[in-house]
């Protein structure tokens, strides 16, 4: 999973959106992504619980 969301590419300016955990202000996982270039180009959070749960076992198997 985590080698699908690295290839997408930011809006603005095509490089590859950097993929890290997050927590919410809750406390609860979630992914976030982000340009790597700039910021403010594009920034977004996956929040859905199976999914997060998925990526990080898939991590966790990486490992």
């Amino acid at each position: 999973m985590s080698a699908i969301l690295s290839e997408i590419p930011c809006p603005l300016c095509r490089v590859g959106l950097r993929v890290k955990l997050a927590r919410s202000k809750k406390g609860k996982p979630s992914i976030a992504l982000s340009c790597p270039v700039d910021g403010r180009h594009f920034r977004g959070f996956i929040t859905d619980r199976a999914y997060v749960a998925r990526f990080i076992d898939d991590l966790e198997m990486k490992i």
